[in-house]
């Protein structure tokens, strides 16, 4: 039987859930065309057909997406309608999170979906996809409203506290446990609780503030993400992110979730989409960004540009940097993770005794700092005294590093664990230490805890 004619099960399950009859949201729907100036004479039949496997053309199942989250307050997308074209009623789209519907519409069903132990699979199993969203972004950035460039001045109001004290929780909860400890928690709570905040907003001023707290939140969601391996799923919601910037008050998320991705990117071996994405995070940091926010993504940038073996520029890069970073610090980025990100620059431009400096200095100022970042500097610092041909050092932060990254149910624990593999092959190494390499295990990632 044809796909279009399977009953529409998730329609039925969302008409009983708003509590109106097939009457009732065809007469919502005309309304709303007529809104639209398209002029539509659905009735109940009309529904019935829909419920029973027919999809309307467009911009119908657009107008029964806006008409069921007005009713039940809270986002619906298209593909949660069943209506969709590129739908057969909840089976995996072909770009989950896409580009129907309003962004917030398709991070309420890219969460649904990760929500579901039966589609959850496949996302996590999608492949990460090198395009032309940085090109993309920089000309939007270009022709951006500058208006929309300025962060709204006075106090935020209870709800978006609440929401970024809830991101806060979540940040901690990853670098303290890794990213697969508490990501269902964290998706359930902007499922249920922050997307439907945006139906409800009053006005203009609370709408935009409420879109910074759920883009900060999706941004904790595309971090913890990536620490579970899921690439292509990082992917999807570091975009989502930054179409939620593109309504918000807050002028750093464009900047932060691009800086992200240039990383993610490089960490891939994607190094010239890592570079398009650092400079479109740049041209995104306007005067309103935070100083340490405009270090780190220089810093990004010139670690990519001495991975492209374009020494001159990279050097040049970092010391903008490190410029920058003498300026008022970020609520948003500790110290220590500015610090990895340089040393990780000078190792790749092979600086080695630079890098141990930059670390050692962070390690002991930085007890407060982030859990997750304090380890992976461990074994950068034990990379960097290795190739610096220091091995005692090495292999004392080595056992820091294998000492602590048990703790983690992190994917960037375990690739540092298997970098530094790699750089132990064919080194002198203690017999207790090659065990321990041979046989540590990171905890491995279910990204349902």
């Amino acid at each position: 039987m044809p796909s279009n004619r399977i009953p529409n099960d998730h329609l039925r399950r969302l008409l009983a859930q708003s509590g109106w009859t097939a009457h009732s949201l065809a007469q919502a729907v005309n309304t709303l065309g007529a809104q639209s100036g398209v002029r539509l004479t659905y009735d109940r039949t009309s529904v019935a057909h829909w419920l029973a496997g027919s999809r309307p053309p467009a911009p119908v199942p657009d107008l029964v997406s806006r008409a069921l989250s007005k009713r039940l307050r809270r986002p619906v997308g298209t593909h949660e309608t069943g209506l969709d074209p590129g739908s057969a009623h909840w089976r995996q789209p072909a770009h989950p999170g896409g580009t129907r519907g309003s962004a917030e519409a398709r991070l309420n069903e890219l969460c649904r979906m990760d929500l579901d132990p039966l589609r959850r699979a496949a996302l996590l199993s999608l492949p990460y996809r090198p395009s032309t969203v940085a090109v993309r972004l920089r000309t939007e950035a270009s022709t951006a409203d500058p208006s929309r460039a300025r962060p709204l001045r006075g106090p935020a109001g209870p709800t978006t506290c609440t929401l970024d004290g809830m991101t806060t929780v979540f940040e901690s909860l990853s670098e303290h446990h890794g990213g697969g400890h508490a990501r269902t928690s964290l998706i359930t709570y902007l499922a249920d609780t922050a997307l439907p905040q945006l139906v409800r907003a009053p006005g203009e001023r609370s709408r935009r503030r409420l879109f910074g707290a759920v883009a900060r939140l999706s941004h904790v969601l595309a971090a913890s993400s990536l620490d579970i391996g899921a690439h292509g799923l990082t992917q999807q919601y570091h975009q989502l992110t930054i179409a939620l910037a593109a309504e918000a008050d807050d002028p750093s998320i464009r900047p932060q979730a691009l800086y992200s991705m240039s990383v993610h990117a490089h960490l891939l071996g994607h190094l010239g989409h890592a570079m398009a994405l650092s400079d479109a995070a740049l041209d995104a940091a306007g005067a309103a960004v935070p100083t340490q926010l405009r270090a780190l993504v220089l810093t990004q940038q010139a670690h990519v540009q001495a991975a492209l073996g374009k020494r001159h520029k990279a050097a040049s890069g970092l010391a903008a940097a490190e410029r920058h970073s003498r300026g008022a610090g970020s609520r948003t980025y500790h110290h220590g993770t500015l610090e990895y990100r340089r040393a990780a620059c000078l190792l790749a431009l092979g600086n080695h005794r630079a890098a141990v400096s930059v670390l050692d200095g962070s390690l002991r100022s930085g007890s407060d700092g982030p859990a997750r970042t304090r380890t992976l500097s461990h074994a950068l610092l034990a990379t960097a005294h290795l190739r610096a041909g220091r091995p005692e050092p090495a292999w004392r932060h080595s056992n820091a590093f294998l000492d602590q990254a048990g703790h983690f149910d992190s994917y960037l624990v375990r690739a540092a664990l298997d970098r530094l593999r790699g750089e132990y092959r064919g080194a002198e190494v203690p017999a207790e230490l090659a065990t321990r390499l041979a046989r540590h295990a990171v905890s491995v990632p279910a990204g349902t805890k």
